[in-house]
């Protein structure tokens, strides 16, 4: 008992220690924010890699994160934007994972940094491998002045190229069934379990969309290089490109160089011969500061999959789109006075009664008279197109994946696949549907059509959310545009699902127009720091269950130490 004694108060000192030091780490951080300014003239070198371009901020301790979130590479180039000592900026993209509307977004601001008659130089060791993010990273390079590659890399510049596996045989194979219901034959979610290869209409409307995406890209890229569309096509079907040479004749690119500070391109020799200017990291350079305005506006960033609330959470991992989590924030904005709220969204959807409690925290939100505008990033279907709906006003870039206004659902029934490993099931019930959610029993007929009869239910208050908020005819919305249809965000716009294209900065702007503010400063919720954390464990338990649980955990290792148990536990799951 001495001993145990001794451990545990062992334990509170280090979860004491633990504290401490996360109270000091949050100290240092708060310093780091102060308002510095550049003291020199300088040329900004901003290495974007492993960066996560956009999460739900819930990682509370901005220290603690690797690489830059989209949110901080838009607020560096904002600040190097304004700040008359930066010269120039160079861009260093390195294995860079982007979605289409995240270029999108930092596009918009490499042209405002452009339009201070500030060079952009890019250099990247390849342009890269895989077709999807490597289109995506060149498309956000052309943006530049002179785009470099490594002599040894690559430019990929081809186009997208979607696989997805589809499991018909392997179910057939092992005799797992189950009852599918779909709204409609455009919700490919289920595909990959009712067949071998992508249905028609499926096949049809992925590949109408891609290209879209990969037209508004070409033309993009066209009048950024000054080659004609014709050519920058031609070009995308002879990608990969290596070595350089190619693609520099062909001016997609400007040379094969690798970046050297101490031996630039000559436009970049030049820049620093004429300024003045030193490179400076942007690890190392001090935001230019903003004046604080009275007014707030909040940003909301939410990615990821759509889910009902369950407890168990932390305040130090990514976490999905929770229902109480955009809740609580939304009650946020509202007892700290701000006077509108951006959501960002990124999700292709998620749990029906999540996206729902989600749209209705929205409209008793903006009872309050605050406006709320969605601002859509790569994607934002299904269950997040729902979200946009309750919103006051939508805005999406021309790429974004959007629609899929449909629901899918299947009930899977297991029993014939057990039989094969020689295990049975057998059941008792009472009640009629006892068993509706029970994949060891097979539906009966008339569960079958209550089934069928929930997913019609849903589909239809679906189509009356979306013809309600966007005053399209619900029979022509059905008919046109539903029934599990994606469309990018330009195509969108035509259809009258969004009301304009455009990135963060025009969402923002249209909810300060919406609120009436002309003076105001733009804050992500939560902000970071002690006060989010302390916040997150009082809404988890954490800050009375952490360090019991901890004990609990030791104690159980010391028990396991002392006895061999052996515990066999079958979990069949879908």
């Amino acid at each position: 008992m001495v001993c145990m004694s001794f451990i545990f108060r062992f334990i509170k000192f280090i979860f004491k220690y633990i504290l401490f030091t996360l109270f000091l780490g949050g100290l240092f951080y708060g310093y780091t924010l102060l308002p510095k300014r550049q003291k020199e003239n300088a040329i900004l070198t901003l290495r974007i890699e492993d960066s996560k371009l956009e999460d739900n901020q819930q990682q509370m301790l901005p220290f603690m994160k690797k690489g830059y979130s989209v949110e901080q590479l838009r607020q560096i180039i904002k600040s190097a934007t304004r700040d008359p000592k930066i010269k120039g900026l160079v861009l260093e993209l390195y294995g860079t994972q982007m979605g289409l509307g995240q270029v999108d977004e930092l596009a918009k601001q490499l042209a405002l940094f452009k339009a201070q008659k500030k060079p952009i130089f890019v250099f990247a060791d390849t342009l890269g491998r895989e077709c999807g993010t490597a289109t995506a990273a060149y498309w956000l390079a052309s943006y530049a002045d002179e785009v470099y590659v490594s002599p040894m890399g690559t430019l990929n510049f081809s186009g997208f190229a979607m696989s997805r596996y589809f499991l018909k045989s392997l179910f057939d194979q092992y005799a797992i069934k189950g009852t599918t219901e779909r709204r409609d034959e455009y919700k490919g979610m289920l595909d990959p379990y009712l067949f071998d290869e992508f249905s028609k209409p499926v096949r049809e409307n992925i590949t109408n969309v891609l290209e879209d995406i990969m037209n508004i890209i070409i033309a993009e890229v066209a009048k950024n290089r000054r080659i004609s569309s014709e050519k920058v096509k031609e070009l995308v079907n002879q990608c990969p490109l290596w070595g350089g040479t190619i693609a520099a004749k062909e001016k997609l690119i400007d040379g094969a160089l690798y970046f050297d500070q101490d031996n630039p391109p000559e436009a970049l020799k030049k820049l620093v011969k004429d300024t003045g200017a030193k490179f400076i990291s942007a690890k190392n350079y001090p935001l230019y500061p903003q004046d604080k305005q009275k007014e707030k506006i909040a940003v909301i960033y939410l990615s990821g999959q759509i889910v009902r609330y369950t407890p168990g959470g932390t305040p130090f991992c990514q976490q999905p789109i929770s229902d109480f989590w955009v809740q609580k924030l939304l009650n946020r904005a509202k007892n700290e006075k701000y006077k509108a709220v951006v959501l960002r969204v990124n999700s292709g959807g998620g749990d029906v009664i999540g996206s729902f409690n989600i749209h209705n925290s929205i409209q008793q939100f903006r009872r309050k008279k605050i406006p709320v505008v969605m601002s859509m990033g790569d994607v934002c279907a299904s269950g997040g197109y729902l979200i946009a709906t309750a919103t006051d006003y939508t805005v999406a870039h021309p790429c974004t994946i959007t629609g899929s206004i449909g629901v899918a659902c299947i009930r899977p029934y297991l029993k014939d696949f057990s039989k094969k490993f020689n295990v049975n099931f057998d059941g008792i019930k009472v009640g009629g549907n006892s068993t509706f959610y029970d994949v060891t029993q097979e539906f009966t007929e008339a569960q079958k059509e209550r089934f069928s009869q929930y997913v019609d239910f849903v589909y239809d208050e679906f189509l009356q959310k979306v013809s309600d908020a966007r005053k399209i005819d619900k029979e022509k919305l059905r008919k046109d545009i539903a029934g599990g249809r994606i469309w990018s965000g330009q195509q969108a716009k035509e259809l009258g699902l969004v009301d304009a294209l455009g990135g963060l900065d025009m969402a923002v702007t249209k909810a300060a127009d919406l609120a009436k503010v002309a003076d105001y400063e733009v804050v992500v919720l939560p902000t970071g720091g002690i006060a989010d954390i302390i916040s997150e464990w009082q809404d988890t338990g954490m800050s009375s269950m952490l360090l019991s649980h901890m004990i609990v955990q030791f104690r159980t290792m010391t028990e396991q130490a002392c006895r061999t148990t052996t515990k066999t536990e079958m979990s069949l799951q879908f």
